[in-house]
């Protein structure tokens, strides 16, 4: 008897072993050299668990692995300019490695804060929000707009964004008042960000555009 446990002990001993080299082998066969350009002061700038996916889907839309920096901001990076669908400008947001205990906070804040814009007559008329096309495991493909501008740098040149400002404060102003719940809490969060002209937030289309915005933490 004491002979058959011995033989199960250290059975069990050999395949633990056994699958914990399989399992070393594979990550050096599956890992991923890092880009250059993904190291900051010698670490990892993205988590690098995620670096296949996402070389196959800068690959997939002929986008090099150069960050724009000037595009980025604390979350995250955006990598870009990518192949057009059709004429929809595109670009991927890939969250920092420090940043993903938000990603999908964030994700979901920025889909809501479209849903919100979207279902209200009036303020669709005044505000675009980026739209989320894909979500990856620490990245996101959404619309991008090239040629907006910070709204603080354009609220003085154009009537039109000074005009669209305040009327979109305004008309959020009486959502907050009749809004509860997890809607009101954004419905804040978009007033605030508008009305203190947050980097976040830009103008769209020159003399005849719309406000925009593309994150919302």
């Amino acid at each position: 008897m004491n002979g058959i446990k011995l033989v199960k002990k250290y059975s069990k001993k050999f395949i633990n072993k056994t699958m914990e080299i399989a399992k070393e082998r594979l990550s050096k066969l599956t890992k991923v050299e890092t880009p250059s350009q993904w190291i900051d002061n010698g670490k990892e700038i993205f988590d690098e668990r995620y670096h296949r996916d996402f070389l196959k889907k800068l690959k997939e839309y002929d986008c090099d692995n150069v960050i724009k920096n000037e595009l980025g901001g604390a979350e995250g990076k955006v990598f870009y300019p990518l192949k057009k669908k059709g004429s929809i400008n595109l670009a991927l947001k890939r969250w920092n490695k420090s940043k993903m205990n938000i990603f999908l906070e964030s994700v979901n804040k920025l889909k809501n804060t479209r849903r919100l814009i979207k279902n209200d007559e009036a303020l669709s008329k005044m505000i675009e929000v980026s739209k989320i096309h894909e979500v990856g495991k620490d990245y996101i493909l959404r619309d991008f707009h090239p040629t907006s501008l910070k709204l603080k740098n354009v609220i003085e040149k154009y009537d039109k964004a000074k005009i669209l400002k305040n009327k979109s404060l305004e008309r959020l102003e009486k959502l907050r008042e009749t809004t509860t719940g997890a809607d009101k809490e954004l419905y804040d969060r978009i007033y605030h960000k508008i009305r203190r002209n947050s980097a976040n937030v830009h103008w769209w289309g020159g003399s005849n555009g719309k406000l925009l915005i593309f994150d919302m933490m």
